[in-house]
C-alpha cells in the first residue's frame, strides 16, 4: 500500500455522506437521547461523569482521556443498535493497552488506540492478555495475529493538534495497513484520528487512501460525531469494508464456512490456525446465469513479504544415546513461561542455515552437537543433475532439513525456521551458553513421551517426523 503515491482528499460533508451515510433522524434520535442523558450539553460540549470532554488540565492523563472517549463512543452505539448490524456482527468500543510489547523502542506491536473490537466482552479482554507476554513466543504471536484480525475500526487519540501531525497519520496508516495485511477479506479499513477534540477519517484500502479535508470540533459539531461512531457501530459489514463474498473455513466445528466478522467466530477461531486461513469464496457462475459457484482456497492467501519483512532461523531436534544406547530428544523448558520448546534461534548475517541450526542448539540446550546424517526422503536433486523433474527420492547420509514452517510475527513479518536433525557429540552440558534473556532447561526424555510433552502441535508434528526418519536409518 503506497499512500505517498495514492492520496485524494474529499469534502468533509461529503466524506461523511458517503462513507458514513445514515438517514438524518436516525443521528438526530440518537442527539436528543446523548442531551436527555446529559451526555452532550448543547453549547458546552460532550460530558463524561459531569467533566467535559477536553484536555483541560495537566491532571487529565491521556488513560483518563481514553476512557472519556470510549464511554462516549459506547453511549452512542448503545442508543441505537440497527437490525442489519445485529444480525451479522457484535462490536463494542474500547481502547487498547497503552503500554503493550514493542518489537522496538519506537513501535507497539499493538497499537495504542480506541478500537471497535468485533466480539463479546471476552473477546475484549483477551486485549489485556498481550501485555503479559514480552518476548517472540507463539503463544503471543498468535493472540497478537488473531486480535488484529477482530479490529473494525482503529482511532488513534493524541493530546492536540501540534507539529507532530504527519507523525499522527503516518502512525495511523501503519495499524490500518496491519488490519488490511491480516483481514484478507477486508476492501477497505476506517481510520479516525481525534487530536484533542478535532476529529478526522481516513479510509485506506491496498492502493492508498481517501480522506477528509478538514477536521472538525467534536464539541461543537456534535452531530457528525454521533454519524460517525453509528455508521461505524451499525452500517452493515460490506459497507465497512468487508468483502462478504468471502467466508473463513473451519476445519472443526458445526460453523464450516462463516463470515470473519461473525459474532460465533471467536479469537480461539484464528488463534489455533498456525498459518493463514482458507477461505471460501464466492462467484458468479462460467455459464453466466444468476447462480453463484463457491471455490474453497487449498493454497493460504498470502501477502508479499519484502526482505526486511522476514526473519530466517533454524533449529534442530537433538538427539543423544543414553547409557543404555537408547535415543532420547532434548527439549528446552522455559521456566518463565512454562513451554516446552525446540532450540531454534535466528540465523546471523553471512551464516548458513545449517550452521545457524547447530549453533543455537548448542547455544540454547549447552550440548555440542553436529547436524546427523540419516536416510531420509528429499527432492534436492544430485550434484550435477540438471534434470527438471520434480520427484522425491531417498538418499543416505543426507543432512538435508526436515521441515520448515512459517510463524506470523504480525507487524514484524514472518518468521521462517528451517528443522534439521543433530545428535549430541558429548554427554557433558556446557554451563554459560544461554544469553542472559534466556531461561531454558534442557531434558532429554524418550521420544513417546517428548512428543507428548511439547506445548505446540506443530512441534510435536516435527518430533514425529524426525523420529519417523532416526527409526527408519537404524
Amino acid at each position: 500500500m503506497d499512500i505517498q503515491s495514492h492520496r485524494y482528499v474529499a469534502d468533509t460533508d461529503d466524506y461523511i455522506k458517503h462513507y458514513f451515510k445514515l438517514e438524518p433522524e436516525i443521528v438526530q434520535g440518537v442527539y436528543d437521547r446523548m442531551v436527555s442523558g446529559k451526555h452532550y450539553v448543547p453549547g458546552k460540549g460532550w460530558r463524561y461523569e459531569g467533566r467535559a470532554l477536553r484536555w483541560s488540565s495537566r491532571k487529565d492523563t491521556e488513560v483518563a482521556f481514553y476512557n472519556y472517549v470510549v464511554a462516549i463512543c459506547e453511549a452512542i452505539r448503545t442508543n441505537y443498535e440497527s437490525e442489519a448490524a445485529k444480525s451479522a456482527y457484535n462490536c463494542s468500543w474500547s481502547k487498547s493497552p497503552l503500554k503493550g510489547p514493542f518489537f522496538n523502542e519506537n513501535t507497539p506491536l499493538i497499537p495504542s488506540s480506541i478500537l471497535l473490537f468485533l466480539g463479546d466482552g471476552n473477546a475484549r479482554k483477551s486485549v489485556e492478555k498481550l501485555i503479559e507476554f514480552k518476548d517472540e513466543s507463539e503463544k503471543f504471536m498468535r493472540l497478537e495475529s488473531a486480535w488484529w484480525r477482530k479490529i473494525g475500526v482503529i482511532m488513534q487519540v493524541k493530546r492536540k493538534e501540534s507539529d507532530d501531525a504527519v507523525d499522527h497519520v503516518t502512525e495511523l496508516m501503519g495499524y490500518l495497513k496491519q488490519v488490511l495485511l491480516k483481514q484478507l477479506d477486508r476492501w477497505f479499513v476506517p481510520g479516525l484520528l481525534l487530536t484533542g477534540t478535532y476529529l478526522s477519517s481516513w479510509m485506506v484500502d491496498r492502493s492508498g487512501a481517501v480522506w477528509m479535508d478538514k477536521s472538525f470540533d467534536i464539541n461543537e459539531e456534535p452531530k457528525k460525531f454521533i454519524q460517525i461512531i453509528l455508521a461505524c457501530s451499525n452500517l452493515p459489514p460490506e459497507r465497512l469494508g468487508w468483502d462478504i463474498t468471502m467466508k473463513l473455513w473451519k476445519e472443526l466445528g458445526p460453523d464450516r464456512c462463516i463470515h470473519s466478522f461473525a459474532e460465533r467466530v471467536n479469537l480461539d477461531d484464528y488463534k489455533n490456525i498456525t498459518y493463514e486461513p482458507n477461505w471460501v469464496i464466492e462467484m458468479p457462475a462460467a455459464n453466466g446465469t444468476q447462480e453463484r459457484e463457491r471455490f474453497l482456497t487449498t493454497q493460504a492467501l498470502s501477502v508479499p513479504e519484502a526482505g526486511c519483512d522476514f526473519v530466517i532461523s533454524a533449529g534442530s531436534i537433538l538427539f543423544r544415546k543414553n547409557p543404555s544406547h537408547d535415543l532420547e530428544i532434548c527439549l528446552l523448558h522455559n521456566t518463565s513461561s512454562s513451554e516446552w520448546l525446540l532450540p531454534k534461534g535466528r540465523k546471523d548475517r553471512g551464516e548458513n542455515v545449517e550452521v545457524a541450526a547447530v549453533r543455537e542448539t548448542f547455544e540454547e540446550t549447552g550440548y555440542p552437537c553436529e547436524l546427523w546424517p540419516l536416510t531420509m526422503p528429499t527432492r534436492a536433486p544430485i550434484p550435477g543433475n540438471n534434470s527438471f523433474d520434480d520427484v522425491v527420492a531417498i538418499g543416505d547420509g543426507l543432512v538435508e532439513p526436515i521441515a520448515v514452517t512459517v510463524r506470523d510475527l504480525g507487524v514484524k513479518g514472518a518468521k521462517i525456521i528451517w528443522w534439521y536433525i543433530t545428535i549430541a557429540t558429548a554427554n557433558e552440558r556446557v554451563v554459560g551458553t544461554q544469553a542472559s534473556y534466556e531461561a531454558f532447561e534442557p531434558h532429554f526424555l524418550e521420544p513417546s513421551e517428548a512428543v507428548r510433552r511439547l506445548t505446540y502441535q506443530n512441534d510435536q508434528e516435527i518430533v514425529q517426523k524426525a523420529w519417523d526418519i532416526v527409526s527408519g536409518s537404524q
